[in-house]
């Protein structure tokens, strides 16, 4: 037997990725080793004859996946360097066994080497599907790009990326590919297509199911397009419009802010905005500074929470109403994590919108710290403070320092079981709200999870979207003036 701990003469340690090798008489093992920087990760090659071990490559950081090249030469890493911290994007870098020569393979794309679109009608098997497929032609991937997500060919030995399937208005989520490269099964969705399964071969891709397809013809869906504006320091920032299907009577407008940051609203399936506009609102995705989908440059927010972040999202709501003809007057604000906490900040620093749904946010970084399942780095990362080095600005940062100037009606929603932003979180953000005389409400779904608007119970999810349409409908009344028209 193989106690890899004890082999690899460490006291502590995870493994963040195992692949083997063609022949199967190696492994390669990515290694998370130092239990205070548990980010960091070393590549280990394995004889599992011999039981004997080497280090092939130390200093990394990221995903931690891994896999071989089909002569045993090289090993691909997927991951990062730290680079721009936590905000850096997934690289492949390539590992020479016989030299010992890393490079990246990757950093000349200046996008995520995974995809990062958001979605609430994926299945469990998406986050156990590999990211990395290192075949006869080349290893595949998938590169997140301005709202899609592509199915991408890199040749190890050139560097040189080629685009294998680009789903347009759409997005390729998981695959997988044959020993050869000339096969490869995946599955793609778009904003009113949930996932289904197709086959690309020999140049050409083939639709194998329809699962969505009676759902379509079921339902009226929503009208989707994709907007951009240039934010004032001239940067491109992108977003998508769900307008009410046609014979909906139009309520107003809800600004739907994403978790992360660093992830992107695009075109993914989202049964939540169909839900969202079928009652009504105009929902409104952007993909602020700090999101993925762009340049490293453009996600990494560090230090900068609640800043060029929230300046990208108030002249996005500013946009829709010059461009667009959204009433100013019936406007909503809302998200969940990194969007609850901005949600959070957003009617702290205004009260430009009517009324607000914070889910599973942040109110006090100084809490924070330590307690995420996320790592307690995240917040020295992201925030650039600790309760001891510099708590005036984990309380700068924190929403809770704003209580007293909120106006906006919200409802909290939170999980019991949430781990990475914890219940209290919630709680002292009601309580603080209450405390100053806002109108406010807390729900909070027992045995439930972060996850809960994506992998919750079905009752849970029905109870949540009733809750949210509830208090939405409560502040936006149908029947006022100010009805939205198509731009």
């Amino acid at each position: 037997g193989v106690s890899i701990e004890e082999d690899f003469g460490l006291d502590w340690l995870e493994v963040s990725g195992v692949a083997w090798s063609w022949d199967s008489r190696r492994l390669a093992v990515a290694v998370r080793y130092d239990r205070r920087r548990p980010y960091l990760v070393r590549v280990y090659v394995l004889d599992v004859e011999t039981l004997e071990y080497r280090v092939v490559a130390d200093g990394f950081a990221g995903y931690g996946e891994v896999a071989w090249s089909p002569d045993g030469s090289s090993i691909a890493y997927l991951g990062h360097r730290l680079e721009r911290g936590l905000a850096s994007h997934q690289k492949i870098y390539i590992i020479d066994l016989r030299s010992g020569e890393t490079r990246c393979a990757t950093c000349g794309l200046d996008r995520n080497a995974v995809g990062t679109v958001l979605s609430d009608a994926r299945g469990p098997g998406r986050s156990c599907a590999r990211n990395l497929a290192w075949t006869s032609r080349g290893i595949y991937f998938v590169a997140s790009v301005s709202g899609s997500q592509r199915l991408m060919l890199l040749d190890p030995g050139s560097s040189g990326i080629e685009t294998v399937v680009d789903p347009g208005e759409g997005v390729v989520d998981e695959f997988s590919a044959s020993k050869t490269g000339a096969t490869v099964a995946y599955t793609a969705m778009s904003p009113l297509e949930p996932p289904d399964l197709y086959v690309y071969r020999g140049g050409s891709v083939e639709r194998l199911t329809r699962a969505g397809e009676s759902w379509r013809l079921r339902y009226r869906t929503p009208s989707v397009m994709k907007v951009s504006f240039a934010a004032s320091d001239g940067v491109e920032v992108e977003g998508w419009l769900y307008y009410p299907p046609e014979g909906v009577e139009q309520r107003g407008w809800i600004l739907y802010i994403h978790g992360g940051p660093k992830a992107m609203w695009g075109y993914g399936f989202m049964h939540e905005f169909h839900v969202l506009a079928s009652r009504g609102y105009v929902v409104a995705a952007f993909n602020p500074r700090g999101s993925d989908g762009y340049s490293e440059e453009f996600a990494d927010t560090r230090c900068h929470w609640g800043e060029r972040d929230y300046q990208d999202l108030m002249e996005a709501a500013d946009y829709l109403v010059e461009s667009h003809g959204l009433p100013a007057d019936r406007a909503a604000v809302m998200g969940g994590s990194y969007g609850g906490y901005m949600t959070n900040w957003v009617i702290g620093n205004t009260d430009r919108f009517r009324v607000a749904v914070s889910m599973r946010g942040i109110s006090n970084w100084v809490s924070m710290y330590g307690t995420s399942d996320i790592g307690w780095y995240f917040v020295e990362d992201m925030l650039c403070c600790t309760p001891w080095r510099s708590p005036e600005t984990c309380w700068e940062k924190s929403p809770l320092r704003l209580a007293p100037k909120v106006k906006t009606p919200v409802l909290i929603i939170h999980s019991s079981e949430d781990y990475r932003c914890w219940l209290d979180q919630a709680i002292q953000w009601f309580t603080a709200l209450k405390v100053n005389k806002v109108e406010a409400r807390l729900a909070v779904f027992p045995g439930e999870n972060h996850d809960l608007s994506r992998s919750g119970k079905p009752r849970h999810r029905v109870e949540r979207l009733r809750l949210i349409l509830e208090w939405l409908d409560r502040h936006l009344p149908a029947g006022e003036r100010g009805a939205v028209e198509e731009g």
